[in-house]
């Protein structure tokens, strides 16, 4: 009986090879570019345009393998594996004009891959498995974490050069993983009723049912550009108050390893304070985290910024996930989920373009000032879309 079978374990270790396998890629992936000889600008250009390639292929992709019979999310997550293996090797065979199109090859794949990772757990419990995703979504964070802390030191001791070979290593892992997995993992059915009421509704429909979410949209595309801006260009930050790559493979560490609590926990403080309230908490703490940037003056001040990310970042993502299960119509909480996704995608766009031409025209501190207001504008949309939604007759639930 397939109810009595527990996937929690295999489902953990897919979630922290590819976060693993994500923090090589996207994680230290602008000291690499740099390491090659691209700019802060360019560097922004490259990881922009294989986000928006990702975006872009992401339905694309997942609406084929819905549609074959033949093709099943297993096969697809092994195609990737591969391709990333082949693009993570000819990023340091290859050189010279070549490496930002095989480079931005494999970001767009590590983009492609996330949503067909998380749609292994939906799987798992939609066809009767015992799956936990909060406990393996941590462990994907443990993994961030630990090869976070040891690409520090490792790109000390064989050179930024090497980064491509250590994602490498960690996509032969995971395509090795999920060809191991016994049964073949299929795409989740959607259900039909509510296929066919998403698709009744337009943009503008939507729009108008539910106000207030348009505003919380645009929040989200100003938080993520301040999120996304000092991501990328954190190796750089790090630098201007005297760090080095050792500290960027800290940094990163600690913020991963202080997102676990509020992953683990967050259903527990949801029930004490409502969704609501963590997304206004989870802004206000995006704020915070932007004013310590702007006055971190060494890299110690850099590492404590990372307890306002657990406060941050790590309940803000889970939030907005409920946040369209609890305030939606049933009928319509796929179409909210992928313009969140969507708004995610963009803000990452807008932020790493213009966090590359900030630095690179006027400094990492102009650069965090402009971080800052994008940020404290994106607190107060969500905060009036919160408020303008629940003032809205329509789509509204009770918690």
């Amino acid at each position: 009986m397939q109810g009595s079978s527990n996937r929690t374990l295999i489902y953990s270790l897919m979630q922290a090879l590819f976060w693993m396998f994500f923090c090589a890629v996207i994680g230290f992936g602008a000291v690499f570019l740099l390491q090659e000889g691209f700019s802060a600008t360019s560097i922004g250009l490259i990881i922009a345009l294989a986000n928006i390639a990702g975006a872009i292929l992401q339905p694309l992709i997942a609406d084929f393998a819905d549609r074959s019979e033949r093709v099943t999310l297993s096969h697809l997550i092994i195609l990737l594996a591969a391709i990333a293996m082949a693009a993570s090797f000819l990023s340091v065979t290859l050189s010279g004009a070549a490496v930002p199109y095989i480079y931005g090859l494999l970001i767009a794949v590590t983009s492609i891959m996330m949503p067909l990772i998380n749609a292994v757990g939906m799987y798992f419990n939609a066809v009767g498995y015992h799956c936990n995703y909060g406990i393996a979504r941590a462990m994907g964070s443990l993994g961030f974490a630990l090869i976070s802390f040891f690409m520090g030191y490792y790109v000390e001791w064989f050179g930024a050069g090497s980064i491509p070979m250590v994602a490498f290593v960690l996509a032969g892992i995971l395509l090795l993983v999920m060809v191991a997995v016994p049964t073949p993992i299929h795409i989740p059915l959607m259900d039909d009723k509510n296929e066919t009421f998403n698709q009744k509704i337009s943009a503008t429909g939507f729009v108008k049912r539910y106000p207030g979410f348009f505003l919380i949209l645009i929040g989200v595309v100003l938080v993520f550009s301040f999120h996304n801006m000092t991501n990328t260009y954190l190796i750089q930050m790090i630098q201007h108050v005297g760090g080095a790559e050792k500290d960027l493979g800290f940094t990163l560490a600690l913020a991963a390893v202080l997102e676990l609590p509020a992953m683990i926990l967050f259903t527990r403080f949801q029930k004490r304070i409502n969704t609501v309230n963590i997304m206004r908490l989870a802004t206000i703490f995006f704020v915070l985290k932007g004013l310590a940037y702007v006055f971190a003056g060494n890299v110690f001040h850099i590492y404590g910024t990372q307890l306002l990310h657990a406060l941050s970042f790590a309940p803000f993502m889970p939030a907005l996930v409920y946040y369209s299960s609890e305030r939606m119509k049933r009928q319509d909480q796929v179409k909210g989920q992928a313009m969140v996704t969507t708004a995610i995608t963009l803000g990452g766009v807008f932020g790493n373009t213009v966090g590359g031409i900030l630095t690179d025209q006027t400094g990492v501190f102009n650069m965090l000032l402009a971080g800052l207001v994008l940020v404290v504008v994106g607190a107060i949309a969500v905060f009036y879309g919160i408020k303008e939604q629940n003032a809205s007759k329509e789509g509204i639930q009770k918690f």
